[in-house]
């Protein structure tokens, strides 16, 4: 039986194997299609919000999306802020949110003085537990007169839940908004992850009223900063739009703003490089699902070490390859790390608890065992459609 320095060797030995050394985490593949992109915006001088490269991108984005509209923003965060607005979040709310993502999904929550309240995941899927779910609001929540979900605790009206499809693996989105419709909650999905994958063929972030993607640089395809808003309801396509554009009404004298608006829209010169990585989009996903079987491979014989996959029904991007620790060990994950920052190979640690940052730590939430265990159990692993060595920049 290996130490766990015995452990940590051959873990980080395993992972060179695939990433060789000198890897990042997750590398963009950039080349002469997007710079063909760039150039010809960069000759026309189009560069801003203004310009056809936005349009086509979000007529491209609804249809692999497997949506009716798409409103290109300028960060993920963007897009999930007016998710939320567009889901009739209001202050002093409560949104039902993992406690297991990264901290922008809480941000954008509290960016509408809304209070998250923090749900335990499932150890496989890393989404929302379903069944923790179904006893919470059980026990926890009670409809008012009118209908309306509210923390027996607090009082507060709960509006709306966000499931999160985390490292790319689809969460049970169908079950959750089965609940939700029972509780009369509004689905947002954070797809920020999970742009390309799967459940039973249809797009993630295409089952709420709305979902949220990043095209941030270490996403699976990028427009440097950006994102997206997904739909299928016109009237939350059209409100998105308008505030996302500061607000500005045809209606009235120029400059004539209507609402409290937001300068999210995209910039055509990201646009424009999204462009390009659309244009490869099938490539790169087909490389992300190589570098992951590598790993799993890798690991297939070791006790101490899984690799989480898509479960039969799903078909995940795989936009960041995970490896869990059979029994929860900080010293084994800090010393993984350790050992691949020598090699320059980039390794991190899954996120911290939403609800352990000081901003968050009085918020509601469910018991967490599962994120607790999850949290000092993972190591992300080099992922970039490069490893696969298949794409000709």
């Amino acid at each position: 039986m290996l130490s766990n320095h015995g452990i940590s060797q051959e873990i980080f030995e395993r992972i060179r194997m695939v990433s060789g050394p000198v890897a990042g985490l997750h590398d963009p593949v950039l080349g002469d299609l997007e710079r063909e992109y760039v150039d010809r915006v960069i000759r026309e001088g189009y560069v801003s919000t203004v310009g056809q490269e936005v349009s086509e991108v979000e007529k491209r984005i609804a249809s692999l999306a497997d949506v009716d509209y798409a409103v290109a923003t300028s960060s993920g965060t963007a897009a999930l802020h007016l998710a939320l607005l567009c889901a009739d979040v209001r202050p002093n709310d409560e949104v039902l949110v993992p406690a297991y993502t990264f901290v922008a999904t809480a941000n954008a929550i509290a960016y509408l003085g809304a209070v998250p309240n923090f749900v335990d995941i499932d150890e496989f899927s890393l989404g929302v537990c379903v069944t923790r779910l179904e006893k919470y609001l059980n026990y926890g929540f009670y409809k008012d007169k009118s209908g309306s979900l509210r923390n027996k605790k607090s009082g507060r009206r709960v509006s709306c839940i966000v499931p999160v499809h985390c490292f790319g693996l689809p969460c049970d989105v169908v079950v959750i908004r089965q609940l939700a419709e029972e509780y009369r909650l509004k689905v947002v999905e954070d797809s920020a992850e999970s742009f390309g994958s799967k459940i039973d063929g249809r797009s993630t972030g295409s089952f709420g009223l709305a979902g949220a993607l990043s095209f941030n640089g270490n996403k699976i395809v990028t427009s440097g900063g950006g994102g997206c808003l997904l739909t299928n309801s016109e009237e939350s396509a059209t409100m998105a739009k308008h505030l996302s554009t500061t607000a500005k009404s045809s209606v009235g004298p120029a400059y004539f703003h209507d609402v409290t608006g937001f300068n999210y829209r995209m910039p055509n010169l990201n646009a424009a490089l999204l462009m390009g990585q659309l244009d490869r989009f099938s490539e790169i996903c087909k490389a992300k699902r190589a570098t992951h079987g590598r790993y799993v491979d890798a690991f297939k014989d070791m006790d101490e070490i899984s690799v989480r996959s898509e479960s039969d029904s799903c078909e995940s991007n795989y936009w960041l390859t995970s490896l869990f620790l059979s029994e929860p060990d900080t010293n084994i994950v800090s010393n993984v790390i350790a050992h691949c920052a020598k090699d320059n190979i980039a390794v991190r640690p899954g996120w911290t608890p939403l609800n352990k940052f000081p901003m968050f730590i009085k918020c509601p939430s469910d018991k967490l065992p599962v994120t607790n265990k999850v949290a000092r159990s993972v190591l992300c692993v080099p992922s970039g459609a490069n490893l696969a060595r298949r794409i000709k920049v």
